[in-house]
């Protein structure tokens, strides 16, 4: 049972180190995020943002919080 056990560990932690191997990897999507500029010129809102980005409205917002990405509002 206690060999099962130690199996058991060393297999999961394999697997954990794998997983955080492959997030913290470059990926080519991630890359070729801003490669070509939007087709209009002008300021983009948060929503077109995001579509542009291709993450979520949340990621984004998580982007700016931790100083990611740079942005300005415009108004109130």
């Amino acid at each position: 049972m206690h060999e099962l056990l130690e199996e058991i560990e060393r297999t999961l932690r394999r697997i954990i180190r794998e997983e955080i191997r492959s997030a913290l990897e470059p990926r080519e999507e991630t890359t070729a995020l801003v490669e070509k500029p939007p087709e209009r010129q002008g300021l983009l809102n948060t929503k077109e943002a995001a579509a542009y980005c291709r993450v979520s409205e949340v990621t984004l917002w998580r982007m700016r919080k931790n100083s990611v990405i740079g942005f300005f509002r415009v108004g109130n």
